[in-house]
């Protein structure tokens, strides 16, 4: 029998048993492999530092050995195609022709040839203690100098083309481990040139199962691999996600570098502030969405009471306290009928100081269109998250192109409070992304925690005292809790009894 002994205290109860858990443990390096480019000095500086930093297996390392410009040929058309590393080794492009008719296949060949098939043979032949590498890896981590991006059709505004980030390929590997060629399976080859009518999607949209997986908040969805799976039309069969994928990539080593070590001490960070800068008139009246009211009312259920989410015609450059997050609508911020931010102004108006653990969110199409070249490339002058990691950030999250999602590139009201609440950054990040193929970028370490979420079985006879806890309490049977008349018990972050 349980015994609750309340004197004169009124509080809300999570009333649970200790049942067993269904959920994943927290992450560790095991989990993660990294990836990196053999032939680049840089790339394999970020890999080892990372390596060093957060103790990762020799075994989790993956060297790409052949990351150069090449010949390609496909036999389905019987043709060769140029393709090149270009924009300082962040893109593979097609230099023979960038067509939507004929849809060329050669750029994605070299994807699967030279980096889909390298980290497969990997994942599927290497064994740890017993257990091949491919069941226990959830986090793939792609270095500087790994390209992100596939680029085989002409620039366009939405997701009407091939121009697919590796991420959300590689995230799909486990489905195709014995055979990455047949990754070839989500280009869609029969898409038109994007003119209306057409209900343009070059590459199939791929949903993402993990999305709001955790709607509750209840700290039990730390990510499996080949554990989430939806149906896909557009494939007639499920869909598993394998494997959560982000990179290390910065303007240069030593941010790249200072971004690890700002990850490795995020979990100790305090006095910082959640901060939302909603401008209501975005683009001279447009509407972008940043889930500003979403946010603020999880935020107040959980106890998170150190926020800032202005939704005023206010523009916001610098606050008292370091920030732990940054959301705006970057360039479409208005002030009347006038832009108020340059397409640098995370360099040169924001001031803010951020803290260990710092993520970005911003509601523009194009906020990765480069990861890490200095001055950055950018596209309908936007600003760029790698800007923000030159600036003290540690995380980000954005879009290499504008998707059919439109503004809500991943959603605040499940990344924030998701990532607040001690999931890893990168489980926060997949959480609030509803597709996978969408041209999403999460970018950082993704073992970055800002809150240790634990969970205490009691047993015997227990006091809580007056106090703000963060602990999940378990009382089982035959446990006592007392808590004294006039104690002032609060519980916040998800914390419950």
């Amino acid at each position: 029998m349980k015994h609750f002994y309340i004197f004169c205290f009124i509080f809300f109860l999570c009333y649970s048993v200790a049942d067993a858990q269904t959920n994943a443990n927290v992450p560790g390096p095991e989990n993660v492999l990294v990836v990196y480019n053999s032939l680049d000095t840089t790339s394999f500086l970020v890999e080892n530092y990372y390596k060093t930093a957060r103790n990762i297996p020799a075994s989790n390392i993956v060297p790409l050995t052949n990351l150069v410009n090449a010949d390609i040929f496909d036999s389905v058309s019987n043709t060769t195609h140029r393709i090149e590393i270009t924009q300082e080794g962040e893109l593979i492009s097609d230099s023979t022709v960038l067509s939507y008719d004929p849809i060329n296949r050669h750029a994605w060949l070299y994807f699967i040839e030279r980096i889909a098939e390298p980290i497969a043979r990997h994942l599927r032949t290497t064994i740890v203690n017993g257990e091949y590498l491919k069941d226990k890896i959830r986090f793939i981590v792609l270095c500087k100098g790994v390209p992100f991006r596939i680029i085989t059709t002409p620039n366009h505004a939405g997701s009407c083309n091939q121009n697919v980030t590796v991420d959300g390929l590689l995230c799909l590997l486990g489905d195709y481990i014995n055979n990455p060629y047949s990754l070839m399976d989500l280009l869609n080859l029969e898409t038109p040139e994007p003119t209306p009518p057409h209900d343009c999607r070059g590459t199939f949209l791929i949903e993402n199962p993990y999305f709001n997986a955790d709607p509750n908040f209840t700290m039990t969805h730390n990510f499996k691999p080949n554990y989430y799976s939806i149906y896909n039309p557009h494939l007639g069969r499920n869909v598993t996600l394998s494997y959560l994928v982000t990179h290390l990539d910065a303007m240069s080593l030593q941010i790249a570098k200072d971004m690890i070590d700002r990850s490795k001490v995020a979990i100790n960070s305090e006095g910082y502030t959640w901060f939302i800068d909603a401008d209501p008139t975005p683009g001279q009246g447009g509407s972008i969405i940043l889930s500003q009211t979403t946010v603020e009312n999880i935020f107040e259920t959980l106890g998170i009471n150190n926020r800032k989410i202005d939704g005023t015609e206010i523009v916001y450059t610098d606050f008292p306290s370091p920030l732990i997050s940054y959301s705006s609508n970057g360039t479409h911020t208005t002030v009347g009928s006038n832009h108020f931010f340059n397409e640098d102004y995370i360099q040169s108006q924001l001031t803010f100081n951020y803290t260990p653990g710092a993520i970005i969110n911003t509601a523009e199409s194009f906020n990765v269109t480069t990861l890490g070249t200095d001055p950055p490339v950018r596209r309908a002058e936007q600003g760029q998250i790698t800007e923000f990691f030159k600036m003290g950030g540690t995380v980000g999250v954005g879009q290499a192109v504008h998707g059919s999602s439109g503004g809500i590139i991943i959603q605040n009201d499940i990344l924030l409070p998701s990532y607040a609440l001690g999931y890893t950054f990168v489980e926060a990040a997949y959480l609030g992304m509803n597709n996978l193929t969408d041209n999403r970028i999460v970018v950082g370490d993704p073992l970055t925690r800002i809150f240790n979420y634990t969970e205490q079985t009691l047993s015997g006879t227990n006091t809580l005292t007056s106090g703000d806890y963060k602990t999940k309490y378990v009382v089982p049977d035959g446990s006592t809790l007392i808590i004294p008349s006039g104690a002032d018990v609060t519980f916040s972050r998800n914390a419950c009894l």
